[in-house]
């Protein structure tokens, strides 16, 4: 009978193959973490498809935002089929794609030039060259080793990364300052960004040296970090040549699928558009006329007068009220996990005992739902409070109704016989 039972021979064997197939040491780093985490989960139980099932059940239950979830499944899935055990594997979780990023995240142009001037007013020119070269030329973190006096001299830095080997353009402009930097620190040949022990600057410390800026330069920390320029270097290329084919060769994606991802807009840029489609009013007008509309999860947020998430935006205004974001500690100040993921029971709200003579009137106190949320609800109106769950030991808006207008923060659709008893009330 075959023995599943991982070992840590094969963990360095697995480490020994994805060096044989030339995976970045970052890549290889992050694949033997997950892995090695998987194994020190299963305490010397064996593997098995049920395993790895509760495995992700727990990386759920522990809260974990869904796309950590998938990075941490797909590196044991890989470490699976090393092993020569490719049925043990399991799904991702299926996550809609982004239709916007987090303004909060998004790093501007004249917050890159104001992290840029305060480099520069620090005396701090090495950071302020490499901050330029990275937004001008779209390079990753470790490519940067790849800007060498000999390429800028050719004006081209031909770069073997991940199995590929693409030439990126240097700037003329740029090529100047690099060269009068290198002779300045006597630099005759290769990496030219080194450190006082003329060693290769890592990426920990590139990351360090742009958050020291943030204070002095007035940016948010949650927008400074190396991967943000090569964003912005995205956003630029692209308003200026509409491809994003020729996108994805400049920034070495071998799917346009990744580069799409560089290309979303904001979370104002997308409320604009929106704006200007003229959707907005029929909707209202539809509510006014007794007409049913139900909102579920983002859905149920809209329906409030506004919304703090991405920036203060207004919602359509069809029960009164904000939406917050939870709060990432609970009563007792604990840090808890946001987003709010887990199933969980609905309570009456509003004053109310039970459920009925309203839109939840199929249901009992105490039966469980699906939450998937960072944000909630805060009806003005208590009445308009038509459910509640807990979490972190604060009562949460679960549901909502104005008129003929319903809101559930909950996924219905994926809450079982539970949802289904809902939408059926609902369809009446």
């Amino acid at each position: 009978m075959q023995d599943y039972t991982i070992t840590g021979e094969q963990l360095q064997a697995f480490r020994q193959r994805l060096v044989w197939e030339e995976k970045s040491p970052a890549t290889i780093e992050k694949y033997l973490r997950d892995a090695a985490a998987f194994t020190a989960w299963l305490d010397g139980r064996a593997a098995s498809k049920a395993a790895a099932g509760a495995w992700k059940a727990a990386l759920l239950e522990a809260k974990l935002a869904p796309a950590t979830i998938n990075i941490k499944l797909a590196a044991v899935n890989r470490f699976l089929v090393f092993l020569g055990w490719p049925a043990f594997r399991v799904k991702p979780l299926r996550i809609q794609r982004r239709l916007f990023r987090d303004d909060s995240r998004e790093l501007t142009r004249p917050e890159y030039l104001r992290l840029l001037e305060t480099a520069r007013t620090q005396g701090r020119e090495r950071l302020a060259l490499l901050l330029e070269t990275i937004c001008g030329t779209g390079i990753r973190v470790s490519e940067v080793r790849y800007v060498t006096v000999e390429a800028v001299y050719r004006g081209r830095a031909e770069i073997s990364l991940k199995g590929k080997i693409r030439t990126i353009l240097l700037p003329g402009k740029l090529c100047r300052k690099l060269l009068k930097y290198a002779r300045k620190q006597k630099i005759a040949s290769g990496e030219i960004f080194l450190t006082r022990n003329e060693k290769g600057i890592s990426r920990r410390q590139i990351w360090a040296e742009m958050k020291a800026l943030c204070d002095k330069a007035g940016v948010a920390p949650s927008k400074v970090f190396p991967h943000n320029l090569r964003h912005l270097f995205a956003k630029t290329f692209y308003r200026v040549c509409r491809d994003v084919a020729r996108l994805a060769d400049v920034l070495g994606h071998s799917s346009i699928e990744t580069t799409r991802i560089y290309l979303i807009s904001t979370g104002t840029e997308h409320a604009g558009t929106l704006a200007r489609l003229g959707l907005i009013e029929p909707i209202r007008q539809k509510a006014a006329a007794g007409t049913p509309l139900l909102g579920i999860c983002l859905g149920m947020q809209m329906l409030f007068d506004e919304s703090e998430e991405f920036g203060l935006h207004k919602g359509l205004g069809l029960i009164p009220g904000r939406v917050v974001k939870i709060p990432d500690t609970d009563v007792d100040g604990h840090p808890q996990k946001v987003p709010h993921i887990s199933w969980d029971p609905l309570y009456p709200g509003g004053g109310r005992t039970d459920f009925s003579g309203t839109a939840l009137a199929a249901l009992k106190p105490g039966e469980e739902c699906y939450f998937i949320h960072s944000y909630e609800a805060k009806p003005v109106r208590d009445e308009d409070r038509l459910a509640d769950t807990v979490y972190g030991g604060r009562e949460i808006c679960a549901a909502a109704s104005h008129g003929s207008v319903l809101g559930c923060q909950f996924h219905p659709e994926k809450s079982g016989a539970v949802g289904l008893k809902i939408i059926e009330e609902f369809l009446k």
